[in-house]
């Protein structure tokens, strides 16, 4: 029986493996075919796409497919293959290796001399000639004693000098603005360390979005296999999923990395009415405790850092923060691609840390945190992070102002940021309250 193996090259199932021993394999998004895609994300390919079929010893790819399947860029209909041969199917869809072994050479005379491709390590590079020793001018003179004990004596002076300023650097970081790491430019390369620590949290089902993928948070990947978020984008989940309904986290700047959601925990206290000793509930009502917990079937890629209690007590105006999230809500174009999603980043500052009466407090307490970064919504659930990649709190709310507006010959209400640009989040050691596994100190 000739075998045949089909690597996936890109998609959710990168460099997944398929061998067969057999004639004919198809490919589709059908339920019989033997190689299958998914036809919520794989919009390129057709039901029954293409087949591969064993001819005499040689495999042959079909298309039966409406956008086509392109080998090296060029549209096929029926074509012979050789071993290594990548398929595309449809332009800018999934792409198929095709491995197998070449069919033998037919047996008797040849006038040529038979080539056979076999991978061979580099050939190293001839030994250099050893380099002849530097000619000397005649007449030069021997180097003074003198002359080299100076030099021995600048340099440990330089060694020193740049030594001191480095201990002073260090004593003077977090004390001086000069010496400051917490730059835009520091919390930029926090960002692209962690950029695949970060996904948009998107739900599939037929019943929703016609069936396509429908994005709506943001979660962040706090060990392996969990994710935080918000509990406002968490508390529909354990119905949804009980429904069927798929959800999952599509990790930022990949085509074929998502993550299936199979449980959700919601905060105890997010929704419920707490008073203060004024019997006063809170300025914000509706979002105290608004932190939640997604666990997935996959290790994620990345896992961000949790800040300790001693970072967290830092926590007050002009503490500089960044955000990577996804941000939708009136965003051109919906704000995101979800099969190949890219996590908006900003930067900003902490503007007050209070409790949830807005009043000051001790740090039992701290659980708002203000600052003036732009939110809507999408970005809920975004982790907001120094420039030592600590994570010191979870974006969940914005100040939101309702503007009339004329849409198809009718007025309404509409959600718009407010210019004072004045946003919220929940510090993240209130995730300790929903998660045994939260890093002890």
């Amino acid at each position: 029986m000739p075998q045949i193996t089909l690597t996936r090259l890109t998609g959710f199932d990168r460099n997944k493996k398929s061998s067969f021993d057999r004639d004919s394999i198809t490919l589709g998004t059908d339920a019989g075919c033997d190689v299958r895609f998914d036809p919520t994300w794989d919009k390129s390919v057709s039901g029954q796409h293409l087949t591969l079929e064993n001819r005499q010893g040689s495999w042959w790819a079909k298309d039966a497919s409406k956008d086509g399947t392109y080998l090296s860029g060029r549209k096929i209909n029926l074509e012979k293959l050789s071993p290594g041969a990548v398929l595309e199917l449809g332009k800018g869809g999934p792409k198929i290796q095709v491995d197998f072994a070449a069919a033998p050479a037919p047996s008797g005379p040849s006038t040529q001399p038979r080539t056979v491709s076999t991978p061979v390590a580099a050939a190293e590079p001839p030994p250099m000639a050893a380099a002849a020793p530097a000619a000397t001018p005649a007449g030069a003179a021997p180097r003074p004693a003198s002359s080299s004990n100076a030099g021995l004596i600048i340099a440990l002076v330089v060694v020193f000098f740049v030594g001191s300023l480095g201990a002073l650097g260090w004593y003077f970081r977090d004390k001086l603005p000069f010496f400051s790491k917490a730059s835009d430019q520091a919390l930029a390369e926090v960002a692209k360390e962690y950029a695949q620590a970060v996904g948009v949290v998107t739900i599939v089902h037929p019943t929703i979005n016609d069936g396509k993928p429908d994005p709506f948070g943001t979660a962040w990947a706090v060990g392996p296999r969990v994710f935080a978020t918000n509990s406002h984008v968490t508390e529909d989940i354990p119905k949804m999923l009980k429904e069927g309904v798929a959800v999952y986290v599509v990790i930022n700047r990949t085509t074929d990395k998502r993550l299936r959601v199979t449980r959700a925990v919601v905060h105890p206290k997010y929704g419920k009415d707490e008073i203060n000793f004024e019997g006063k509930p809170h300025a914000l009502r509706g979002i105290g405790y608004d932190v939640g917990l997604l666990f997935v079937d996959e290790d994620a890629p990345k896992v961000l850092k949790i800040a300790p209690r001693a970072e967290l007590e830092k926590l007050d105006a002009g503490y500089r923060v960044g955000y990577m999230g996804f941000p939708m809500e009136g965003i051109a174009g919906g704000g995101v691609e979800v099969r190949s999603p890219v996590a908006t980043m900003q930067s900003g500052i902490i503007t007050a840390n209070t409790d949830y009466w807005l009043a000051q407090a001790t740090f039992e307490k701290r659980f708002l945190v203000h600052h003036n970064m732009g939110s809507t919504g999408g970005a809920s659930g975004s982790p907001l992070f120094n420039d030592k990649g600590q994570v010191v709190a979870i974006l969940n709310a914005g100040n939101i102002i309702g503007q009339a507006k004329m849409i198809q010959g009718e007025i309404k209400i509409v959600r718009a940021p407010s210019g004072a640009l004045i946003n919220y989040a929940q510090r993240v050691d209130l995730l300790r309250d929903i998660w045994p596994d939260y890093p002890k100190e």
